[in-house]
Parts: C-alpha cells; sequence; structure tokens
C-alpha cells in the first residue's frame, strides 16, 4: 500500500525477497528452499507475501581481477576456508544485517568463504553501487540472497530471517527518517472488531489475495534437510485501508493496523530490536543472535556523569549515562549512543526471560579500523585518519570517543569479523563482550602518525585527555580462546589511505571525494532550506551541507539562470541531494515548497533592489518585512521546521550613541543602528539594505519571545566578508572588491569601506569559510540555541587594511590611500559564539590576503604595467570583472537617446554593473540602432527598450517609472517640421525637460538626474562679446545666447542654444525648496577615444576630431567654431565621459554643475599631434584659428571629489584616428 498524503499515514509491510544474479540456478533455489522448508511460519508466510526475483543484468565480476580502485582489499578465500567449504556444504543459514556498511561487506565475505548461505539485508536494492560489490563476492552467485529491508520499518526483516540458524544485527538507522510510520499487524475477526471510530490511531484493512502465474519460481528438487513441498502458487497481498463508515462482511479476512510516527532513530532502533527479537523467536530456527554494538555504550565515566572523572578500568558491567554530553558532542553523536545503548540493552534482557528461544550476544566493538572493501563509504577511517587529513568534524569524533571513554579503543576490521564468527562457533555464548585490540589514547594516535608518516604534515595536532588511558581489566573473548590478529600500530597503518603516502595528484582528489561523501554525512536526516541560493555565502554554504550529506532545498530567484544553477548543480553530492526551487522574496508564498519538509531554514536572501514592477510594496524593506512575516508562519506549517538562521548583517549592529555623539565604548549584540541614521558615505541604496537587515532581524528575533512558539531562531550578524573559495563567482561576491577596493581604485567600493567606517567605527571582517561554518555551528548545536550573535574573527579599522596591504603586497600600488576613521577602533566586549565553543579558523590578516588573491592571479594581475594606447587594457581583469559582478547592488536606471555615441557606450558599462537600463529610442523600428543595443551582454536580462521622443516628451513616463537614476543625454538636432506645439528644436528641448522633471518628481523613485550638457555652453568670452576671453574657463562661465562669428550656421545655433537653456533649466532645479532628486550636470568636452560600441552613424564628433586629416570641411568648421567659441578645444575620450557620468551616481550626494574634460588643447595641439604621430598620413587640412590661444579651466570639480582622468589628450587623440580608421574615414 502507497504514502497516503491525506488521511493517516500508513506503511504496510511488503517484504520482498530478492535473488540478484543473472539467473537463479538449481543450487541456489535448492540451497533456499533447504532453508525455507525447515521453517513452518516461513512456508505459511511465502502463501501470503511476494516473492519476486530481480534480474541482475551484468554478469558477476571475479574477485582476483584487476581492479580500477586503488590498493583493493584482496577478496578471495584462503585454502582452509575454502577446503572447509567443499567439506561442509551443509554450514549455517544466517542472516546479516545492514549489508552495505563496513563490517558487513567483510563479515559477508568471510562467512561466504566458509561456505554459508547469506542472507543480507539492504535499505535499496536498487542501488547497484552497494549490491553489485557483494554480488562480486566469492560465492555470491550461489549462497547470497539479498532482501530489501529498513530499521523502520522491522517487519521487513521477517523474510530475511526465516530459516536462518544466525543472525548477525549490524544495522542501525544513522539518521533519523522524517517519512517514517511505525505500523503493527495482527488478525481480526468480526466478533472482537474494535470501532475505528471509537478507536483513533486504530485501522481497519481489507485483505485480499491474488494469484501471480509469473511470479511462479521454478520447482526445486526436494531438500535435504527438509519435507517436500509443492510449489503452489504465489500469492501477493494487497491491503485497502477501510473507511469509518465501511461494513465489515463474513467471508472476508481483515488486519488492525495500528499506525504511529518515531520521533528519533532511538525509538526506531529500540523498537526494530524488540520486532527482530520476536522474528526470530516465530522462526523457531534461530540459535543465536549476534549484535555488533558499540563501546561508545560502555563508558567507564564514574555514576555521577564525569565529575568525579573515570572508573579504573573499561569492562563489560560499564554504560554510559544516557543524558551524558559533553564539549565534543553533537545531536547525531548523542542520539547514535542513545540508539546504541538502549538497543544493546534490550536484546541482553531477552537472556533474563524465563524461556529464552535463543542465545543473544553483544559484541561491544572499539572504533574500527583496517582497509575497507567499499568504495563508497566507511565512517571510521576518516575519523583515525583526522589528524592527517584536517577533517574537523571527524576530528570531533575521535574527541568525543576520548573525553567518554578515557582513551579511543581499536579494533582491526579482519579481528572484528572473527570475533563475530568466533561468537557463531562457539556450542554455548551469551552475554555482553567488549572487542578492541588495544586501548590507545589519542595522543598515542598522533604519535603513532608522526613516527610512521614524518612526509606527511599533521593537520590537527590537537589532542584531549594526553595523559589519560583507561585499560581494560576483563577480556572475556580472549578467555574464551579469540585471539586478535592486529595489534594497535598494525591497525593504524591499515587505516592509512594511500593517497596520503604518495598516489597521483588526480587520485588523491578521488579518494578525498569519497571520504567527503562518506564521513560529513553525519548530519541532520531532514533535508535544509537554503535561500538566497547563488549568493556569495549561500554557494558556500550549500557545498557544505552537501559535503556533510544534507539534503539541501536551495531557491533562486530565476532558474532559468544556466550562471547560477550551473554552479550549484556541478557540485559534489548536488545530484543526488540538491533540489532548487524558484521563489522571490517580492513573492514569499513561492518560497513554502522549498521549505516543507525542512528541519533547519537558512534565511539568506534578501532584495538588494526594488521591483518597480510591484504593486504590493514600495521597497525593499516593505517587501523583506513581509516576506519574513510569511515565512515564519510557512515553518510553523511545516511541522518539521526546528530552527531557522537568519544571516543578518553587522551594519545593523552600530555602537553609535543614542544622541548622535560618538560611538559607545565596545559593539555587542545588544546595538542596533537608528532607522533614521544617515552619513555623508550612505546611499539611498546603502540606507534602504540597513533598514531592510534591520527591521528583518527585529521581527525574527521576536518571534523568540512568543508563547507558542514551535521552533527557534538564531540570527548571525555577519561581519564583511572576506576569502577565497572554489564557489567564489564575481558575479555574486559584492564583498570582495570592497575589500581590495584600495589597491583596485574602485571609487563605489571605496565609498562602501568608509560607509561602514563611519557606521561601526570599525570594519568587522570574517572569513567565508567561517561564516558557513558558523552556520552549520548553529545547526549542530544542541539542545538549544537561540538569539542574536555577532559573528567576525576581528574589528580592524580602515587604515588596518590599507597598511596591511601596503606592508603585504608593496608592489602594488594603493590607488585609494584616502581612509576616515583613522584612529577609531570600536572592539567587541563579548563573543558568544566562542564562548559556546566555535573557533574561527581564519585571522584578520589571512582573510585579506586571500580577499586578494583569489586564484592565485589577482596580484599579478595588479601588479602588470598597464597598456595606455589600448582602451581595453587600461584595466585590469580583476578591475573588469569587478566592475562586471555587481549585478546584484547596482540600481534601474534610464538612459533617453539611446542610439546616440555615448549612450551606447554608457549602456554597455551600466549592464556590465548589472544593473536595469530602461534606455529610449524614437523608433524601436530602426534595427540598424536596436540590434546593437539588443547584443549587448547582460541586455537579455536587463535592458528595457522604449519607444520616446523629444517632441512628445509624455512618451518617456514608462522608462522613467520605477527608475533610481536618469541619464538625459537624448537632444533634438534636428526640427521636426510636422510639429505645430514649437517653432524650433529649442523650444521642444526646453519644454521636453520642464515635462521630464515633473515625470520624475511623480516617479517617487528618482534621486538623481544626470544631464549630458556640451561644454560649448560653457563659453569663457567676456559678457561684453567682443573683448576676447576670460583668464579661465570654469562652471561659473555661460555662452552668450545672441553670440554669433563667422563659423556659426543655423544648426550649431539651434544646438548652442538648446543645450545652454536646457542646463540652465535644470539646474534651477536644485534652488527649488521642495525639490525631490538632485541634477548633475557634465559639461562635456569633444568626446573622441574608440569604443567597440563606437558606431559611425552616431559618431558625429570622431569626424570632427580628424578633420585635419581626411580633409572634412563642414567637419573642420566645427572644430574652427570651437576654437573661436572657447578659445581652445577641449577634449576627452569616451570611456572617461561614461565613467563620469557612473561616478556622479556613486556619490552620496551630488548636484551642480561640471566641466567634464582631462584638457584643453588649441587647434594648432591637434594637427601638431596628427603630424607627429602619423607622419605617414598626409594633412588635407592645415588651416587653424587661434594658434597661440589656450585657454585653461581654473578648477576641475570632478577631480576633487575623487574622479581620474584614464585617458591623456594625446591618447584620446590616437584612439580617435585608430576608431576613424576602424569606421573607414581614412
Amino acid at each position: 500500500m502507497e504514502r497516503m498524503h491525506k488521511g493517516p499515514k500508513v506503511h504496510q509491510p511488503t517484504p520482498t525477497l530478492h535473488t540478484l544474479a543473472p539467473s537463479i540456478s538449481r543450487p541456489t533455489v535448492k540451497s533456499l528452499s533447504s532453508s525455507f522448508a525447515s521453517c513452518p511460519h516461513m512456508r505459511a508466510y511465502l502463501k501470503e507475501f511476494p516473492v519476486a526475483r530481480v534480474s541482475f543484468r551484468k554478469p558477476p565480476i571475479v574477485f582476483g581481477q584487476k581492479q580500477e580502485r586503488a590498493r583493493p582489499p584482496k577478496l578471495h578465500c584462503t585454502e582452509g576456508q575454502e577446503e572447509k567449504g567443499i567439506e561442509d556444504r551443509r554450514m549455517s543459514t544466517v542472516c546479516v544485517t545492514g549489508g552495505a556498511g563496513h563490517i558487513a561487506t567483510w563479515l559477508i565475505n568471510k562467512l561466504l568463504c566458509r561456505g554459508c548461505v547469506v542472507h543480507a539485508t539492504l535499505r535499496n536494492l536498487g542501488d547497484e553501487k552497494k549490491t553489485n560489490l557483494l554480488m562480486r563476492m566469492p560465492g555470491a552467485e550461489e549462497r547470497l540472497v539479498l532482501f530489501e529491508a529498513d530499521m523502520y520499518d522491522a517487519a521487513t526483516f521477517e523474510p530475511a530471517i526465516a530459516g536462518c540458524d544466525f543472525v548477525f544485527l549490524i544495522a542501525t538507522p544513522i539518521h533519523h527518517d522524517p517519512r517514517s510510520t511505525k505500523g503493527y499487524y495482527r488478525s481480526l475477526s468480526v466478533s472482537n472488531s474494535p470501532s475505528p471510530c471509537a478507536n483513533p490511531g486504530h485501522y481497519i484493512a481489507l485483505v485480499t489475495l491474488r494469484v501471480a502465474e509469473e511470479m511462479r519460481p521454478p520447482p526445486p528438487p526436494p531438500p535435504a534437510r527438509a519435507e517436500q513441498h509443492g510449489t503452489g502458487t504465489v500469492r501477493v497481498t494487497r491491503v485497502k485501508l477501510l473507511k469509518p463508515r465501511d461494513a465489515l462482511l463474513l467471508g472476508q479476512a481483515y488486519r488492525l493496523i495500528t499506525v504511529d510516527e518515531y520521533t528519533s532513530t532511538t525509538e526506531a532502533a529500540v523498537d526494530a530490536t524488540r520486532i527482530i527479537l520476536q522474528q526470530c523467536e516465530r522462526s523457531k530456527t534461530v540459535k543465536r543472535i549476534i549484535h555488533t554494538a558499540s563501546v561508545t555504550a560502555a563508558s567507564p565515566l564514574r555514576e555521577d556523569g564525569g565529575g568525579g572523572g573515570y572508573k579504573d578500568f573499561i569492562n563489560d558491567c560499564c554504560w554510559t549515562p544516557l543524558n551524558f554530553s559533553h564539549r565534543y558532542s553533537n545531536a547525531l553523536l548523542d542520539a547514535y549512543l542513545s540508539s546504541k545503548t538502549l538497543s544493546e540493552k534490550e536484546l541482553l534482557r531477552y537472556n533474563e526471560s524465563e524461556r529464552p528461544a535463543f542465545e543473544v550476544v553483544t559484541l561491544a566493538c572499539a572504533l574500527v579500523g583496517g582497509d575497507s572493501i567499499q568504495p563508497y563509504h566507511t565512517l571510521s577511517i576518516p575519523v583515525i585518519v583526522s589528524p592527517l587529513t584536517g577533517r574537523e568534524l571527524s576530528h570531533g569524533v575521535l574527541k568525543f570517543m576520548q573525553a567518554s571513554l578515557g582513551s579511543v579503543p581499536l579494533v582491526h576490521v579482519d579481528d572484528v569479523c572473527e570475533a563475530h564468527i568466533f561468537c557463531m562457533e562457539q556450542p554455548s555464548i551469551a552475554g555482553r563482550f567488549l572487542c578492541a585490540a588495544g586501548y590507545p589514547n589519542m595522543q598515542d594516535y598522533v604519535d603513532r602518525f608522526a613516527a610512521k608518516y614524518p612526509e606527511i604534515e599533521m593537520k590537527l595536532k590537537e589532542v584531549v585527555g594526553e595523559g589519560v588511558r583507561v585499560k581494560v581489566d576483563t577480556n572475556k573473548l580472549v578467555d574464551l580462546g579469540f585471539k586478535y590478529k592486529y595489534e594497535v600500530d598494525e591497525t593504524l597503518d591499515h587505516s592509512t589511505p594511500p593517497y596520503l603516502t604518495g598516489l597521483e595528484e588526480e587520485e588523491i582528489e578521488q579518494q578525498q571525494s569519497i571520504e567527503e561523501r562518506s564521513c560529513d554525512t553525519m548530519s541532520s536526516s531532514r533535508p535544509v532550506c537554503v535561500t538566497g541560493g547563488s549568493g556569495y555565502i549561500a554557494t558556500c554554504l550549500i557545498k557544505k551541507l552537501l559535503q556533510r550529506g544534507c539534503g539541501v532545498h536551495a531557491t533562486l530567484r530565476n532558474l532559468g539562470d544556466e550562471k547560477k544553477t550551473a554552479l550549484l548543480r556541478r557540485m559534489p553530492g548536488a545530484a543526488e541531494r540538491l533540489v532548487l526551487f524558484e521563489a522571490d522574496m517580492y513573492d514569499a508564498a513561492t518560497f513554502e515548497p522549498a521549505i516543507a519538509g525542512c528541519e533547519f531554514v537558512f534565511l539568506l536572501a534578501t532584495p538588494l533592489i526594488h521591483d518597480p514592477l510591484s504593486t504590493k510594496y514600495k521597497n525593499t524593506t516593505e517587501a523583506a518585512v513581509d516576506a519574513m512575516h510569511i515565512i515564519l508562519q510557512q515553518c510553523e506549517r511545516s511541522k518539521t521546521v526546528r530552527r531557522v538562521i537568519h544571516t543578518a548583517s553587522v551594519t545593523a549592529a552600530s555602537p553609535l550613541r543614542e544622541d548622535g555623539e560618538g560611538y559607545k565604548d565596545f559593539i555587542n549584540e545588544s546595538c542596533w543602528t537608528p532607522l533614521d541614521l544617515s552619513n555623508r558615505y550612505s546611499n539611498v541604496m546603502m540606507d534602504a539594505y540597513v533598514s531592510s537587515k534591520t527591521l528583518t532581524e527585529k521581527l525574527l528575533l521576536r518571534y523568540n519571545e512568543s508563547e507558542s512558539r514551535a521552533f527557534e531562531v538564531v540570527t548571525l550578524t555577519c561581519a564583511l566578508i572576506g576569502g577565497d573559495t572554489d564557489t567564489t563567482q564575481l558575479y555574486h561576491s559584492l564583498s570582495i572588491p570592497l575589500i581590495v577596493s584600495p589597491l583596485t581604485g574602485q571609487e563605489l567600493y571605496h565609498g562602501g569601506l568608509k560607509s561602514l567606517q563611519a557606521l561601526l567605527g570599525s570594519v568587522p571582517l570574517a572569513h567565508i569559510d567561517d561564516i558557513c561554518e558558523a552556520h552549520i555551528f548553529c545547526m549542530e548545536q544542541q539542545p538549544s540555541i537561540a538569539g542574536r550573535f555577532l559573528c567576525a574573527v576581528g574589528y580592524p579599522n580602515m587604515q588596518d587594511y590599507v597598511d596591511r596591504f601596503a606592508v603585504k603586497y608593496p608592489e602594488i600600488a594603493i590607488k585609494l590611500k584616502g581612509v576616515i576613521g583613522k584612529d577609531v577602533r570600536v572592539k567587541a566586549d563579548t563573543n558568544k559564539l566562542g564562548d559556546l565553543g566555535f573557533k574561527y579558523k581564519f585571522t584578520v590578516e589571512e582573510t585579506l590576503d586571500s580577499s586578494l588573491s583569489q586564484h592565485n592571479n589577482a596580484i599579478k594581475a595588479l601588479a602588470t604595467p598597464r597598456c595606455r594606447t589600448t582602451p581595453q587594457a587600461t584595466q585590469t581583469r580583476t578591475e573588469r570583472e569587478a566592475e562586471e559582478m555587481t549585478s546584484s547592488s547596482s540600481s534601474r536606471v534610464c538612459v533617453t537617446g539611446a542610439s546616440g555615441y555615448i549612450a551606447t557606450c554608457l549602456i554597455k558599462k551600466l549592464l556590465q554593473r548589472g544593473c536595469v537600463v530602461q534606455a529610449t529610442l524614437r523608433n524601436l523600428g530602426d534595427e540598424k540602432k536596436t540590434a546593437p543595443l539588443k547584443e549587448l551582454p547582460g541586455a537579455v536580462e536587463r535592458l528595457v527598450l522604449f519607444e520616446a521622443d523629444m517632441y512628445d516628451a509624455d512618451t518617456f513616463e514608462p522608462a522613467i517609472a520605477g527608475c533610481e537614476f536618469v541619464f538625459l543625454l537624448a537632444t533634438p538636432l534636428h526640427h521636426d517640421p510636422r510639429s505645430t506645439k514649437y517653432k524650433n528644436t529649442t523650444e521642444a528641448a526646453v519644454d521636453a525637460m520642464r515635462i521630464i522633471l515633473q515625470q520624475c518628481e511623480r516617479s517617487k523613485t528618482v534621486r538623481r538626474v544626470i544631464h549630458t550638457a556640451p561644454v560649448t555652453a560653457a563659453s569663457p568670452l567676456r559678457e561684453d562679446g567682443g573683448e576676447g576671453y576670460k583668464d579661465f574657463i570654469n562652471e561659473s562661465c555661460w555662452t552668450p545666447l545672441d553670440h554669433s562669428h563667422s563659423y556659426n550656421n543655423t544648426m550649431v545655433d539651434d544646438y548652442s542654444s538648446s543645450k545652454t537653456l536646457t542646463e540652465k533649466l535644470l539646474l534651477r532645479y536644485n534652488e527649488s525648496e521642495s525639490r525631490a532628486f538632485e541634477v548633475v550636470t557634465l559639461a562635456c568636452a569633444l568626446v573622441g577615444g574608440d569604443a567597440d560600441t563606437t558606431q559611425l552613424y552616431h559618431s558625429l564628433s570622431i569626424p570632427v576630431i580628424v578633420s585635419p586629416l581626411t580633409g572634412d570641411e563642414s567637419c573642420h568648421n566645427t572644430l574652427k567654431f570651437l576654437q573661436a567659441l572657447i578659445g581652445s578645444v577641449p577634449l576627452a575620450h569616451i570611456e572617461d565621459i561614461c565613467e563620469a557620468h557612473i561616478f556622479c551616481t556613486e556619490q552620496p550626494s551630488i548636484a551642480g554643475r561640471f566641466l567634464c574634460a582631462v584638457g584643453y588643447p588649441s587647434m594648432q595641439d591637434y594637427v601638431d599631434h596628427f603630424v607627429t604621430k602619423y607622419p605617414e598620413i598626409t594633412m588635407k587640412l592645415k588651416e587653424v584659428v587661434g594658434k597661440d590661444v589656450r585657454v585653461q579651466a581654473d578648477t576641475n570639480k570632478l577631480v576633487d571629489l575623487g574622479f581620474k582622468y584614464k585617458y591623456a589628450v594625446d591618447e584620446t587623440l590616437s584612439c580617435s584616428v585608430e576608431c576613424a580608421k576602424r569606421l573607414g574615414l581614412l
């Protein structure tokens, strides 16, 4: 019967006998039949439950053939064993539960070599990796039968036990199965049937039978040890759950089913033990049960729980207190210890019953070393060699054993198996037996490895109980005649994986991967949910969780983004244990499927950019807070979530005093950032982020105070995150560029560093690896953890960052040395995580170094001299990628006049930074203009084109809606003769600007307008218009509207008038009392240089610049016009122009007029450069005006704010010539 999703959960046991072989030969069936024929219960059982034959398609592989795995154990039978097997084919039939385990595989091999018929159980017969290993063993084809059975459904063991003489109980549930149901079945007559309605939890099922001809096995020959039976038919049982109103009919078979759920592995193990004892009694054949117990259940700690230390000796009288716990324990170890202790006691009590039908032996086995048959898992080997491998989780188990036992008892897997067989071979044996070759302590392990393998670096030298070695005072097995073959040192040597002693690098990685997947399965059995799965922290956290064997439900906003999903799907273990869900904080109901069934929920997702399409939320703060409300409700509804771990931000824990006068003495968990706080280094997005993180964290923490809380909430207030991991991707690592900004010169990120220093009085730091381990630490704490925890390894200030880079990397120039709070370092006065036992692996210095040396390439890239003649070489790879990776933090912007020379280059840069760009064109049907934009990287995801016209300015409103910044580049160059509203371009432009200002106000989102003005509106001509030039040009200069000279023409006059009046109109907005945003105008010089977006149809300035070479009279007149109007021909590179526009978006506050020119050469300087640089090109137009006039600027406001031009005048002119050549002008 399948599980029912509605109503009571019922798991009907349908045990199935599987014979895994290419075909069942007569000897196989004969041996099986002899086992079953001797069991009356099995004969009756087979009439009711199905027998299914499974075809094993691959031919068996004979052991002894060359295997691919390095240093495989040689699985063969010794000569004596072979003779013994041949001599006595009537050897016992035995059952081995947990057949895929480390001990079980060895034991099965030995039993087969002795000629035993082995019934082995596995949880999943469909796992070919496990079944293939067993079926390749010598003798498996004839004498090994595999059964599917599960400790969470113990009735499934009965077919495997039926007919057996000995039962080896090795199976133990390591992880709790949250889907478990336990069902009890018994016959029911109509006369004594209880009313289902009157007995909650009891259900009545109708049993139906059918004949399955296809399932009839071939008739075996008469068995040697039992009476002959006919083959009959196989009856397949079907169980139908009845509804309370259904009537019971005479002549029908019914069954009473009682259903409940196991709450832990301990409950499942103890209940399974009781059921298996009953099954062994019913079998009438079982003579002895040999149980593989654990020495961890035999702690010699005194009865007071450890306060009085250890007893003098460890022996079979010792029992570990069930409430025992210490700092090296965890939830899984505690559950395992409880499970093994109670199930062992349950079994031993059977020996005391009045009429035991068989004997019970428990072998309290030490830590099992030696080599492994399995290529897929063994939990003990990684624990033994953890000092060499550096695996903290495994090393913690070693510490746990030393602390609980006063030593780390050890035994070779071969000796363990021989001990099991020894117990089988005794005429009579019962009770508890310790099974260990020796009782070394943790220090002995380290000393042996150091002496035996001096060439291997000891990664974890820390030990506990250095001087403690609790020994055994009895050796009951040895007293009975058992002999251990392997001493402690030999066992340690055999436990050392070969990859630690000199295999090839590829083999090393393969073996380490196997160990990671095996040893790290010690984690929660239910899946965990990680929101924001493509983030910097999340990807690293997901990888670690998968390594620990967790099932992970990860959420992303867009599952169609292959760049993000591919990284996650390539992780080791992802194919088996990672499920991706699409979910969005702006639609929080989408998280419920990902949370369903999870035990822990990691909340990392946070909205950084407001979704303008949202009609429900006005900003990211509203969306985040509401999403947290909904997610808390979803976690409650799940009935499985026991802890929520939230990735909070240290920006929500500012130690600024409430009165705003300086900082408190310390930062700690009681500090909260005021919501109305702002500083000069902040910006709208930063303010929104701080507000969002603060309010969501407070909301989550309040849940801990509710009376009816269903789970705990932990918030980790994380520092700035540095370091490198193999999951680090530039597109999602926002913090790395922030940390290294003094070296890269990225002003935007440097501003973020300043903002943190101003807000916190330091720039707290933590390594990404430590951050993820802290999250997992909070998951693993038992029995309880809740509240707020700062997570930072240190609290350096901004100056400390710069000093470290200067000392560590003297070859790299510090591009941004400006710091704030040079002498301010606000430290923490608490370390709550550390008090609970968490340890940071990386220091501040190590984290800074690791941040810079991603993949060992960043330093080389930054130190390489840059070629200034090639525009693409003006940035290192690291700097370019750092710009491109800002996808999560950049804003939604509007760019008008999108097909222009400056606009296309600007749009490309904005897309590289991850901005959502809303761009306007006059005609979306013009493929020549739209196609280059649509082909830009990122355009598919983040570029939206709108049709808008300056002669119909209302059309701009949809493009402006939802934007934070608006770049006004559109300008009408030709008057539209169809216009009845405007007489010329000037009227159209000025009116359009008024309308656009109103649209920006109505948007409620625009915080800055950046207008591309021309330097032609800033003529330094004196006010009388005929008395020459002022001494300098600056932002106070304005071109007279009535100015005219011999190089003018109507179009130039209209253009100058239009740009001058619109710029003045825009700047007046800054003076209004009720202004809703800031206005910046960039009075741009003649724009030269080359960009890969430059197209001939929209580059008007390149022909002007190179006109002396091309001989184009019209363009040459424009050059003369500029010289006459300005007293020079100001110049700037296209790249610098675009960077200046973006620089204006990055400032906390900026408004007003700014000249934008790298230099102010005269027309003669242009000609001189071309003659010198390109002597091979004939100078077609040498005539110049104002030969000796060069009016320079006396201010450089942009540079004063920190902007830097990358291209000098000569470089810009040379790049312009190269561009002209590419466009075919030269």
